[in-house]
């Protein structure tokens, strides 16, 4: 990230004095935090169920910066992970790599999730 940076920071510095515009850069990784909704997180809890999967409740929250975060300050929302295993490096760290094995996991949580969206909008 380091370099791609130094690499922007390096053309917009070339064509601002190209053009004579002046220019300043700030960079930041900030995300607001992710509220987990309790209405959300019952229909994640229920398509989880639905599937016969197992349901492990952190109790800390996750330390990487979401953009997800952005959503849930305006909307109901809820993030869960579906998990790549213990020997998977974490998310969003460089050498992550997405297992394709959990691809029929997630699919199968939001099918469950928008299955019981419709369901208790139905009623």
């Amino acid at each position: 990230m380091e370099r791609l940076k130094k690499e922007v920071n390096s053309i917009l510095s070339e064509v601002c004095l190209k053009h004579k515009l002046p220019h300043t850069a700030k960079w930041f990784e900030y995300f607001p935090a992710v509220v987990n909704d309790g209405f959300c997180n019952q229909i994640i809890a229920e398509a989880a169920k639905a599937y016969n999967y197992d349901i492990i409740s952190k109790n800390i929250p996750f330390r990487f910066g979401e953009d997800f975060g952005w959503f849930s300050e305006k909307y109901k929302a809820a993030m869960f992970g579906i998990g790549a295993g213990l020997q998977s490096p974490a998310l969003h760290q460089a050498d992550y790599d997405f297992p394709d094995e959990i691809i029929e996991t997630g699919m199968n949580m939001f099918k469950g999730i928008i299955e019981s969206i419709l369901t208790h909008h139905s009623k």
